[in-house]
């Protein structure tokens, strides 16, 4: 499982490979913020390791 949280809400992102967390964190980013982050911007934000409980998290 891969995640990454969006610094501006804190939303956190999982999936079973990096293409989904890179497809929703971006659709989330042009949703919610009006901006698209690069694919190389998430990659390097993202972990192998589950944020704190309590983050909302979305898949």
């Amino acid at each position: 499982m891969k995640y990454v949280v969006c610094p501006p809400c804190g939303t956190v992102f999982k999936g079973e490979t990096e293409q989904d967390v890179i497809s929703t964190t971006q659709q989330h980013a042009k949703e919610k913020h009006d901006f698209v982050p690069p694919r190389d911007e998430i990659l390097s934000a993202m972990t192998s390791t589950p944020p704190q409980s309590g983050a909302n998290t979305q898949n």
